[in-house]
């Protein structure tokens, strides 16, 4: 696992309601998918449109993914605030924001080899 990863923010909502706009912290990702922690339950199956920046890019990843698994976890061991993490799956991203990630992660797990 790659630590800085960790903290990226990404914006989401359920497809069809851009009405309802919230912010998740992505905890780690791949090329196939992401996992997101969050505050607000959202079902197994459900289909979000996601947005997030990889740091030192300001150009954002914008992709559709279908949530895989929910579980219930403590976002913050100090105060107990429970929320959920989220298993996501690409189900709609551009080849080329896909290899911005993958080459995002390799570039991560490199820097921080041993």
């Amino acid at each position: 696992e790659c630590p800085r990863i960790k903290g990226i923010i990404a914006t989401y909502y359920p497809v069809g309601r851009e009405d309802l706009e919230v912010v998740g912290f992505v905890k780690n990702m791949s090329a196939k998918g992401v996992n997101l922690n969050v505050i607000k339950k959202i079902e197994k199956d459900t289909v979000l449109s996601l947005k997030m920046n990889l740091p030192g890019s300001n150009i954002p990843i914008q992709f559709k993914g279908k949530v895989v698994w929910s579980n219930e976890t403590n976002l913050d061991l100090r105060s107990e605030i429970l929320g959920y993490e989220l298993g996501i799956e690409f189900i709609d991203i551009s080849d080329q924001d896909r290899e911005r990630i993958s080459r995002y992660v390799l570039d991560c797990i490199e820097k921080n080899r041993p």
